[in-house]
């Protein structure tokens, strides 16, 4: 066992990558996995057996092997097997300068997805690698997936760039691993980040997207290795019955569900099928919507077809890919917080996987407004405060859903945001103005959702040191109620 910190630990789970003739005189025998990477590898002229090397481009790089005792095929692979690689990672992490992971290809996205929210201040290059072809098949992809891997995992000896992060390289592309998602059966360019530039690339030379790296991390690699695998997903589709949805939804334990909507987010916006959304959120299931689209971001409230679903209490998924929302989902519920805490973590971009965040500032729910001036004190404060700056701040909003005016009088409400003790509310009160709601009364009386645009008093007034207060003032009119209301801040995730 190599026990400097250089050099690259090679874990082999299975895959085609690793597969070799049942029978080495027949290559058109039945494939089966190679248990002996050594075995394996003699197949590979960079390799030097007795020194435990490979040398690529001049770089004599050492490396280890661990071979699981029953390779896996990658449709086999669980959760049980990500805890096995995560903690192989732990347990070599102070030896190796970084790590190459063999795995099958069809589910190489969700394994990298899972490990990149599994280890967290990862300091070190983790790269997923496979193939198309077996490594000693004729025009196989295999041997410069592993080398490329190989170095790319190897900044000190391979003097490149360190990377930070989880990542697949397939194919002379370098690919975040929680943005990837196999394209293709048969192309060696399987992989691809259909909403994210890619880390690197494989030609001539080795070039590394540096502008695009995570920040290296200032504390130690924590690991999270206890997974909540009772998480569910629909593909939503016209004429989808409605039954069909509540009976998954109503699964025993189940505690999350991801949905995959048209465009930006949208779904059927009848009363059955919102009625259904909204009981299973009510029974603490965690509704995630993220888009069918192979590439954009689901934008929750955009289109009335997706206000609906904002209203019952789902959750934007962003621009995540399936493989990552999934991840995510099993981490986050794992860590043991509440159903709302949870939620909001989902929103923030943890390991780079979606462009942007969003914090909530929660003010309430099922409130009614009767007083003409009524201060509403923050309830509860955003989750993971830590990682919100206001000089990220891209937009924020004052979201209320739920909206019932009880009265058919025309109504105005004007909106402050930490409005200064003993001073009249007044619009021209800078930024602590944050607009008006009109109600007239031909208009209806229910809206699913309310938004109201207050980037720029959020720019100059919100900050992650103090609570902060809405004061509502009832101008004209009388009464109204809402479900929930909440600032939401929206800023540029990590990269």
């Amino acid at each position: 066992m190599n026990m400097t910190n250089t050099g690259v630990l090679i874990i082999y789970t299975g895959g085609t990558i690793g597969s070799m003739p049942s029978n080495l005189e027949d290559l058109n025998s039945p494939l089966i996995p190679c248990k002996d990477l050594k075995k394996l590898f003699s197949f590979i002229d960079a390799y030097d057996d007795e020194k435990s090397t490979m040398t690529i481009d001049n770089y004599s790089i050492p490396i280890d092997t661990y071979c699981w005792e029953t390779p896996l095929d990658s449709s086999n692979i669980m959760h049980e097997h990500w805890v096995k690689i995560c903690r192989i990672i732990l347990e070599n992490y102070s030896k190796y300068e970084g790590f190459v992971i063999m795995h099958g290809t069809d589910t190489m996205a969700y394994s990298a997805s899972a490990l990149s929210f599994m280890l967290e201040n990862l300091q070190k290059p983790v790269i997923f690698t496979g193939s198309q072809r077996p490594l000693i098949n004729y025009r196989s992809d295999a041997i410069q997936n592993i080398l490329t891997s190989i170095l790319y995992a190897s900044p000190i000896s391979s003097k490149l760039q360190i990377i930070p992060e989880v990542c697949i390289f397939f194919g002379g592309g370098l690919y975040r691993g929680n943005r990837s998602t196999k394209i293709s059966t048969t192309a060696y360019g399987a992989y691809a980040t259909p909403n994210f530039a890619m880390l690197g690339r494989a030609g001539n030379t080795l070039w590394i997207n540096k502008d695009v790296l995570l920040k290296q991390p200032m504390h130690f690699l924590r690991t999270h290795d206890n997974i909540e695998s009772n998480v569910a997903s629909i593909d939503i589709f016209p004429g989808m019955s409605v039954n069909l949805v509540d009976n998954i939804l109503k699964t025993e334990g189940l505690k999350a569900c991801i949905i995959k909507t048209f465009g930006s987010g949208n779904a059927p916006s009848t009363s059955e099928f919102l009625e259904v959304i909204r009981a299973a959120v009510l029974r603490g299931i965690i509704i995630m919507d993220i888009t069918q689209c192979w590439s954009g971001e689901v934008s929750l409230g955009r289109y009335e077809t997706s206000s609906g679903l904002l209203s019952c209490g789902v959750i934007s998924g962003f621009d995540m890919t399936m493989e990552s929302a999934l991840a995510k989902l099993f981490i986050v519920i794992g860590l043991g917080h509440s159903i709302e805490e949870s939620c909001d973590i989902l929103q923030i971009d943890l390991r780079g996987e979606q462009t942007q965040s969003a914090f909530n500032l929660r003010y309430g729910q099922g409130e009614m407004l009767e007083d003409s001036i009524n201060t509403i004190s923050l309830v509860r404060s955003m989750t993971y405060k830590q990682r919100f700056h206001p000089i990220d701040l891209n937009y924020a909003q004052l979201r209320l859903t739920g909206v019932h005016f009880l009265n058919s009088d025309d109504t105005e409400i004007e909106f402050y945001l930490d409005l200064p003790d003993k001073i009249e509310p007044n619009k021209n009160h800078g930024v602590h103005y944050l607009g008006t709601l009109n109600h007239h009364q031909e208009m209806k009386k229910s809206y699913e959702t309310l938004i109201l645009n207050i980037s720029e008093s959020a720019k100059m007034l919100i900050d992650n040191r103090h609570p902060h207060s809405i004061t509502c003032v009832i101008k004209k009119g009388s009464s109204f109620k809402y479900d929930d209301m909440r600032i939401v801040l929206y800023t540029n995730g990590l990269r």
